[in-house]
């Protein structure tokens, strides 16, 4: 679950889905997921709720496209 007491510092719209950077470098992703564009590691057809994306940890920045992309802390 996001943590709505953690700061989000940046949201990123894709096509069809979202992504939120927290404060302490973690993802979180909703929307469509068809094609995994949500890196949550199936293809489950929506997340309604910010789901945390587990693998994704000390991430520094986010970008949304069609798909997604993270940069982590050490480049």
């Amino acid at each position: 679950q996001l943590d709505f007491d953690e700061p989000i510092v940046d949201i990123q719209a894709g096509k069809d889905f979202s992504m939120f950077l927290s404060a302490k470098g973690l993802v979180y992703g909703c929307g469509l997921n068809s094609r995994g564009q949500l890196g949550l590691g199936d293809t489950s057809e929506c997340y309604f709720k910010p789901t945390r994306i587990i693998s994704l940890t000390n991430i520094h920045q986010i970008r949304c496209n069609e798909g997604s992309i993270a940069l982590d802390t050490s480049g």
